[in-house]
């Protein structure tokens, strides 16, 4: 730890100190023999500064982390450290490599592997994580990306969807015509039910009550009732009431009829089948049966 530059030097005080931190071998002539101890840095008999190693900056004679968002892979006596992490992630104090940076929520990968956005139909709520995006679960979607929480909406009611990581309600699929579906963010089409006999309802219906009477039928939902003789509706797709025959008509005792032309001219009238033009047969005349035959003369 000393040097001495004297030639026959007759005394021990013409050894000098190493400067502070450096160190020389016994018998030393020269300054320039006083070298840097461990974990300091500087030139042979000059000043030595504190080297700091990997994830550590030099703050005065000490190391401190490399903060965070930072990181350092060498041994230096900077007292920064240089490396800064991509856009949309961090790393932890003391980070090391670049890799150590890892991506923010609604983001995936790591400052080595490159950051990415979550894309629409995904969501990440984890920070300083690699981990990849979540995909929206069934039933569900999202069209916006870079979600940070689940904000996946549902498919409403009357449609479903099988798919994970769906980005768009055009993938939520209606349940057909003479079904409905009362489950919000359906995850399969089996929640799809029939409708009641004799009615039918409208593509993405998604209460019973959509469910309305066919032709000869009305009501809705549970309460379809069959058109009573004498009535008839013509109507595919309606809880609407049956339609009465005219008074001068009628059925012949035949239930559920789809047309005004079931209405037929009652005995004793005669006319077009529907009903409206039913006329009775005058005086003299008569007709036995229902429909569109002439009244026939009384015989003599």
């Amino acid at each position: 730890g000393t040097y001495s530059t004297v030639l026959a030097s007759e005394t021990g005080s013409n050894c000098q100190g190493c400067p502070a931190n450096s160190n020389s071998p016994t018998g030393s002539d020269s300054a320039d023999d006083c070298s840097c101890n461990s974990e300091w840095s500087g030139p042979n008999g000059g000043a030595c500064v504190k080297a700091c190693g990997p994830g550590l900056k030099r703050s005065g004679t000490t190391c401190v982390n490399c903060d965070a968002g930072k990181y350092k892979a060498g041994t230096d006596t900077a007292e920064s450290c240089t490396g800064s992490c991509p856009a949309n992630s961090n790393s932890p104090a003391a980070s090391d490599a670049l890799i150590d940076c890892l991506a923010d929520a609604g983001y995936t990968g790591n400052g080595a592997t490159g950051i990415t956005g979550c894309v629409a139909g995904t969501y990440k709520t984890s920070s300083a994580s690699a981990s990849a995006c979540t995909g929206c679960s069934k039933g569900k979607f999202k069209a916006s990306p870079l979600q940070i929480i689940d904000s996946c909406e549902s498919c409403v009611r009357g449609t479903y969807n099988v798919q994970e990581g769906s980005s768009t309600s055009g993938d939520c699929v209606q349940c057909g015509t003479g079904t409905y579906s009362t489950v919000l963010a359906s995850e399969t089409g089996s929640d799809c039910q029939g409708c009641p006999a004799n009615s039918n309802s409208p593509a993405a219906s998604d209460t019973l009550n959509d469910c309305v009477g066919i032709a000869g039928y009305f009501g809705q939902g549970s309460g379809i009732t069959e058109c009573a003789e004498n009535t008839y509706k013509a109507s595919t797709l309606s809880a609407n009431s049956c339609d009465l025959c005219p008074s001068t008509s009628d059925t012949g005792g035949l239930k559920h009829q789809t047309v005004n032309t079931a209405c037929k001219c009652s005995i004793g009238y005669s006319g077009p089948d529907g009903g409206a033009s039913c006329v009775n047969c005058v005086a003299g005349h008569f007709k036995g049966v229902r429909g569109t035959a002439l009244c026939a003369d009384c015989p003599a």
